[in-house]
C-alpha cells in the first residue's frame, strides 16, 4: 500500500500544491497511512504477535542470513541449499539458552534468571530502561521478583549471598548493593567462600573468589556480563566490539585515568 498508493498520492499532492489543489490527495494519503496503522495495531494485538527470546548467537543469525541470500539471489538449483541453512539458523535462534545471571555494565544491577524465565533483581528500584534491557536479554515477559524472596538467597541491607543450583552443582555468589565500607579482612574472608563476587565498587586485591571477581575494575573493561553456569561461560557486552575505535579510545582513557590516581 505504501509503495503503490500512498507514495503516488503524495507525489500528486506535491504537484497539485503548485496550483493549490493538493488537499484531496493529501487527504487520501492520510487515509492510507491510517489504514496501515490500524492494520499494524490489530496484528500486534493478536496472540503470539510479540514474543521475547534470549540473545541469539551471532553464528545462528549469520547462518540464517546466508541461507536467505543464497535462496533469494541465486536462480539455479543451488539456491535450495539456502533452505536448510535458514532452518538451522531459525532452530538455533529458538533454542538459544537463557543466561543464568545478568549484570549491567555499571555493576549496580544484577538479575537471576530461572530456566522458565522468572527474573529476580538485586535492586528492586531498577528503572524501566534497566528492567527492559534485562528482560530483553533474558527473553522473558515475567514480572520481576525481589531477590530477597528468591530461593537460596540470604540478604542483609548491604549485600546478598546467593546459591544457584544447576544440574549437579551449586554456585555461590556474593553481591554488594550499597556503598557501605567493608573491612578488608572481612571482605577477603567472604570472597574466599564464594565462587563469584559481583560489585559496583572497586574491591581489594585480597578479595579472591573461586572463579570470577566482577568488580568495577573488571566491568569497566568488559561492560555488562551474562553468565551461563552450565557451560561455565561468561559473555561480555564488549566481546564483539573490542576492535571498534570508540571502545579502544574509552579503554585508553580509563587506563590513563587509573594511572593518574
Amino acid at each position: 500500500m505504501a509503495t503503490f498508493i500512498i507514495m503516488p498520492l503524495e507525489a500528486l499532492a506535491l504537484i497539485f500544491d503548485v496550483i493549490g489543489l493538493g488537499q484531496p490527495f493529501w487527504w487520501l494519503a492520510g487515509k492510507g497511512i491510517a489504514a496501515i496503522l490500524a492494520l499494524a495495531y490489530s496484528v500486534s494485538g493478536l496472540p503470539g504477535a510479540v514474543t521475547m527470546v534470549p540473545a541469539i548467537p551471532t553464528w545462528a543469525f549469520a547462518t540464517f542470513v546466508a541461507g536467505a541470500l543464497i535462496f533469494g539471489l541465486l536462480t539455479t538449483g543451488v539456491r535450495y541449499f539456502g533452505v536448510p541453512l535458514c532452518a538451522i539458523g531459525i532452530i538455533a535462534m529458538a533454542m538459544a539458552p537463557r543466561p543464568d545471571i545478568l549484570v549491567t555494565g555499571d555493576g549496580k544491577h544484577l538479575a537471576l534468571v530461572s530456566a522458565d524465565g522468572e527474573v529476580a533483581l538485586l535492586r528492586g528500584r531498577a528503572g524501566d530502561f534497566v528492567r527492559g534491557m534485562i528482560f530483553e536479554k533474558a527473553g522473558s515477559f515475567a514480572n520481576a521478583t525481589p531477590i530477597d524472596d528468591w530461593p537460596g538467597v540470604q540478604c542483609t541491607f548491604d549485600n546478598c549471598v546467593i546459591t544457584v543450583k544447576w544440574a549437579e552443582r551449586s554456585w555461590t555468589l556474593l553481591a554488594t548493593r550499597t556503598r557501605t565500607p567493608i573491612a578488608s579482612m572481612e571482605m577477603a574472608s567472604a570472597c574466599k567462600r564464594v565462587d563469584i563476587v559481583l560489585s559496583d565498587r572497586w574491591l581489594p586485591q585480597s578479595c579472591r573468589p573461586k572463579w570470577i571477581k566482577a568488580d568495577r575494575r573488571l566491568l569497566e573493561q568488559s561492560g555488562g556480563l551474562a553468565f551461563y553456569l552450565d557451560a561455565q561461560r561468561v559473555v561480555t557486552a564488549h566481546e564483539g566490539n573490542r576492535h571498534m575505535p570508540w571502545v579502544q579510545a574509552a579503554n585508553a582513557a580509563r587506563a590513563a585515568h587509573a594511572s593518574d590516581q
